[in-house]
């Protein structure tokens, strides 16, 4: 039968997926729970003993035990996926083989259990033997009859003896959940009755992620009354290298951290999609310490483009905070997430891993006793450059983290290239660029051989640099080149590409350490213009292939295939010493441990386009493809931005073109009359409309990144003039949504301004200063209790035009409006069409001509 409340196919799907009511499961496709059941398992966590057996005295008939466990060791037996060698518990850290489950003569039924759920949660396949398996077990006497079981599963294993109790199994090790979470767990743990509910697991797991033996923990905590600030070595070893800092004007010799460090400020982000109407929204942090930020969140992320000072900063909340241990207990952890691979096991190991890099004699038991006390201050350098496949499991580390140790500050860098909307924690601070107070500052400080170079530029800065090359002047990395090229040039050029191409020409070219002493000799015995050629090819591979770290032996691979590739040779052009004219003697890369690393990833952009741009043509058409389709990354590049001004007339030909060909002819499928349609089904699938309050054409963007760039680049978009034209109370479903927006304190956007204001009384008058505009889905589940209903300020109408057009008629008032000729949108097709018309003469004409020059 059918159960109640939906049909037999859907509850099962359900059930499959672990989306059952019972609410007593172990979700697999919570990647944050199934690492916490499996962080349990390995430390033998006595909750999970305590729950399981408190599952088999309510659940489990032990009339049926016997056959139960005979059942499952001959499924695992029989099923070829699970290798002879896959370990299964059968007693308390007793553990045995597949092959030798005929050793078996006895089991303790909660290990074997525990022990096979967490090899299906950790290991589940789809499962494509499912209904064969199913068939086999079952059989059905006739159609809409009851299935019955018919399968001999376990009838060929041997006597087991079933233990429900273990000689070592101690009331300590079995004891009350609430005794070993703690008595405000907020979980009902006695089951009174069979039928209850027992609760759910996913919220034990979760809070209990990184428990440790007690008995351990207090003699590591008696042990530290001895040792005297156990984090002490590692702060000072830690420190010595951070404060060691190498620069691109003097890669030979370093010099101290605050000789050539400049704080950015920090200004709260707002959102673009979250409207306009925002109240204060100035607030700006500037000479941040861990203190101050700790003053607005726990948990902040900090965005901002490359090489505008992320790392830098935390390298100096680092240094700060670790100046103040002896005070105040706090201990700074700064790693690099770069790191955080499919190997790392989990948030906490890969922090102990960074800490006993310094100080090996630091335990597991030492750093939980710090989070515990919530004493520890993350700093985790670098969030985009964690691999795409890793992103989603790195999320629901932290969050399982989180969970485990709250309290502890977190603080995270990375570039734009998340909407962050998943750190529902966090606050999210936007690095801003230099202040030409801070520029100029930053210059005085550096260390530079020209002295009358650099005072010729402090001086052109202040005049007319800063403004006029904003985009440059305001990061300190291209500030930095921006004064060796102006040293050498005299000036800076303002299209980017350019500026890339002079600071090569200088960096190939650096003084040695000697004033005046130009062009040190390259180890390949390339001249600087025949080692770009191979470099922009480097970076263009791996560009595309999105690798942007290398150890010695990635480089040499991809290397090898360059110099295959070139026709230039030379006996001492080698991957060796290649990388050893990158790192020595050009600077472009720099070594850090084992790995390699570019000085800035703009540098891996500017010689991708360069090598498009002077490579070969029929290459250009595939890169153009590939840069639509890698439109996350798209965000902060500027790769195609450098390609295009370089060569503008054969991106046009060889990316426009082809690309407009394809677009118009799959606009005309359906007949000229629909063209339009498929247009806005195609590139503008959903539109979306702002109320007077909330206006943001940035919603509106086509789909496609090289359509986006066309259009832009020719003037022929109108979208921007889309805003407050669609007036239309239209019937709600058929593909039409309205998005509420709200006012709401901006404090109280991420959940941890919750956790340190319990009580809304207690808040202060300040921190209600500042309000935001977010959408309804938005606001906390908890704000409302806090602060009541807030005030509706406006809203987004979304329409999606294909649901729409499947009921014309009922939107009949909204597509006479958008199919108006001098509709924004109806306006840029006639314009598109008419680029590509002049475009496609442009082109046949190329084609045709067979003389060196048309007249």
């Amino acid at each position: 039968m059918d159960p109640k409340g939906g049909t037999l196919a859907k509850c099962a799907s359900q059930y499959k997926t672990c989306k059952s009511s019972s609410g007593c499961y172990v979700p697999f496709t919570e990647r944050a729970v199934v690492l916490a059941f499996d962080s349990s398992m390995k430390i033998k966590s006595p909750v999970l003993y305590a729950r399981i057996k408190e599952f088999i005295d309510l659940y489990l008939n032990r009339d049926k035990c016997r056959w139960l466990v005979k059942a499952l060791l001959d499924t695992i037996q029989k099923d070829i996926s699970i290798k002879d060698e896959t370990t299964f518990e059968i007693r308390k850290n007793q553990f045995i083989k597949k092959s030798e489950f005929a050793k078996i003569n006895e089991l303790f039924l909660p290990s074997f259990l525990l022990s096979v759920l967490h090899y299906v949660v950790m290991n589940a396949p789809d499962a494509e033997s499912g209904r064969a398996t199913f068939e086999k077990w079952f059989r059905q006497s006739g159609k809409n009859t009851e299935w019955k079981f018919c399968g001999d599963i376990g009838e060929n294993i041997s006597s087991i003896e079933i233990l429900y109790e273990e000689s070592d199994t101690t009331d300590e090790d079995i004891a009350p959940i609430a005794d070993v979470l703690g008595s405000n767990c907020g979980v009902p743990l006695v089951v009174e009755q069979v039928g209850q509910v027992l609760p759910d697991i996913s919220s034990i797991l979760s809070s209990q992620i990184y428990m440790v033996d007690e008995h351990l923990l207090l003699e590591e905590q008696a042990e530290d009354v001895h040792k005297n600030l156990p984090f002490a070595k590692y702060l000072r070893e830690a420190s010595s290298f951070y404060n060691d800092k190498k620069t691109l004007l003097n890669p030979e010799d370093s010099c101290p951290f605050y000789d050539l460090y400049v704080c950015n400020n920090l200004k709260y982000h707002r959102p673009k999609h979250r409207g306009i109407l925002e109240t204060n929204s100035k607030l700006v942090i500037s000479n941040c310490t861990v203190q101050t930020l700790e003053a607005e969140s726990k948990y902040i992320i900090i965005q901002g483009t490359g090489g505008i000072g992320k790392s830098m900063m935390l390298t100096h909340l680092f240094l700060t905070c670790a100046k103040e241990y002896q005070e105040n207990g706090a201990v700074p952890i700064l790693v690099t997430l770069k790191d955080y691979k499919e190997s790392t096991l989990n948030v906490l190991d890969f922090l102990l891993a960074e800490v006993q890099t310094y100080d090996e004699d630091i335990t597991k038991n030492t750093l939980i006793s710090v989070l515990k006390k919530k004493k520890a201050v993350l700093l985790l350098d670098g969030l985009d450059e964690i691999q795409k496949s890793m992103r989603d499991n790195f999320f629901a580390d932290i969050e399982a983290f989180i969970k485990s140790f709250q309290g502890n500050t977190i603080i995270i860098s990375s570039r734009p290239v998340y909407n962050f909307v998943a750190y529902v924690k966090f606050l999210l601070l936007d690095i801003q660029p230099l202040t030409i107070d801070q520029a100029l500052a930053l210059i005085n400080k550096i260390k530079f051989w020209d002295d009358e170079g650099k005072n010729n530029f402090i001086e052109a800065l202040r005049t007319q640099l800063f403004s006029s090359h904003y985009q440059f002047a305001s990061n300190p990395l291209l500030l930095t080149i921006m004064l060796m090229t102006f040293s050498m040039f005299g000036e800076i050029p303002a299209k980017m590409h350019v500026f890339y191409s002079k600071a090569y020409e200088t960096m190939a070219r650096l003084h040695d350490a000697t004033k005046g002493s130009y062009k040190r000799p390259l180890y390949t015995g390339l001249t600087p213009e025949e080692f770009e050629k191979y470099y922009s090819e480097f970076c263009a591979r791996t560009y595309v292939k999105e690798i942007f770290e290398f150890d010695e032996h990635s480089f040499f691979q991809h290397m090898e295939k360059v110099i295959n590739d070139s026709s230039i040779k030379g006996k001492d052009v080698t991957p060796r010493n290649i990388l050893k004219d990158l790192t020595d003697n050009l600077c472009l890369m720099y070594k850090e441990g084992l790995k390699y690393y570019f000085i800035h990833r703009s540098f891996q952009e500017y010689f991708t386009a360069y090598h498009f741009a002077y490579g070969f043509d029929n290459r250009l058409t595939q890169f153009g493809e590939h840069l639509d389709e890698a439109q996350q990354r798209s965000y902060s590049d500027r790769t195609f931005d450098m390609l295009y001004d370089m060569i503008p007339t054969k991106v046009e030909h060889m990316i426009f073109y082809p690309m407009l060909s394809q677009f118009i002819k799959n606009w005309n499928e359906e007949g000229e009359k629909n063209e339009y349609w498929r247009f806005l089904e195609d590139q503008y699938p959903t539109l979306y409309v702002f109320s007077d309050a909330i206006t943001d054409s940035s919603y509106n963007s086509p789909r496609s990144y090289i359509y986006e760039k066309m259009v832009t680049a020719h003037n022929l978009s109108r979208i921007t003039e889309l805003d407050g034209l669609l007036g239309i109370t239209s019937s709600l479903g058929d593909g039409v949504k309205v998005h509420y927006h709200y006012e709401i304190y901006k404090k109280f956007l991420n959940l941890e301004a919750f956790d340190r204001y319990p009580d809304p009384s207690s808040i202060p008058d300040e921190v209600l200063e500042e309000t935001t505009i977010v959408e309804e889905d938005e606001i906390p589940y908890c704000y409302r209790e806090y602060f009541g209903n807030p005030r509706e300020v406006g809203s987004v109408t979304e329409f999606e035009i294909a649901k729409m057009r499947k009921n014309y008629e009922k939107h009949k008032h909204f597509f006479s409006q958008i199919n108006d000729d001098d509709f924004p949108l109806k306006r840029e097709l006639f314009n598109v069409k008419m680029y590509f018309a002049k475009l496609e003469s442009s082109v046949n004409k190329e084609r045709k001509s067979n003389r060196l020059f048309d007249d």
